[in-house]
C-alpha cells in the first residue's frame, strides 16, 4: 500500500473532524451535568426551607400551648445559615401561624418558603391541646 500525501491529508482531516465531534459531544455532556447539579442544588434548598418552615409551625404550636395570649412570634435560627420568621395572628377563638423560612442565608441563591396554619386552643378539663382549623 502506497501512502501518498493526499491520503495522509485526508486521514488527518478525518481525525480532526472526529476530534471536533468528540469535543462538541463532551461539551454537551458537561453542560448537561452542570445544569442537573444546579437543579438538584435548588431542589435541596427548597426542601430544606420547606422543612424549616414546618419546624417553625411546630415551634409556634408549642409556644401557643405554653402561653397562648402572650406569644406573637419570633425569629429563629434552627440550623446554621437559616432564618425562620414566625408570626402569630390571634383571632376570636383561633390563631393563624405563619412561618417563613429562608435557606441558606449566606449564599446568593436562596429558597424561601412560607407555610400558614390555623389553630384553635381546646381545653378539656386540665388538659390543653391545639386543633388545626380548616
Amino acid at each position: 500500500m502506497i501512502h501518498t500525501p493526499q491520503r495522509r491529508a485526508s486521514a488527518l482531516i478525518m481525525i480532526v473532524v472526529c476530534l471536533a465531534l468528540l469535543a462538541v459531544m463532551m461539551t454537551a455532556v458537561v453542560r448537561q451535568g452542570v445544569a442537573q447539579k444546579h437543579y438538584l442544588d435548588q431542589r435541596e434548598r427548597r426542601a430544606q426551607a420547606h422543612w424549616l418552615a414546618q419546624a417553625g409551625i411546630e415551634h409556634a404550636a408549642a409556644q401557643l400551648l405554653a402561653n397562648p395570649r402572650q406569644y406573637t412570634g419570633e425569629m429563629l435560627t434552627i440550623i446554621p445559615s437559616s432564618q425562620v420568621r414566625i408570626q402569630v395572628q390571634p383571632g376570636k377563638d383561633s390563631f393563624v401561624v405563619t412561618s417563613e423560612a429562608t435557606y441558606p442565608t449566606d449564599e446568593a441563591e436562596r429558597a424561601s418558603i412560607s407555610v400558614s396554619r390555623a389553630f384553635r386552643v381546646v381545653r378539656d378539663g386540665t388538659k390543653v391541646r391545639l386543633e388545626m382549623v380548616d
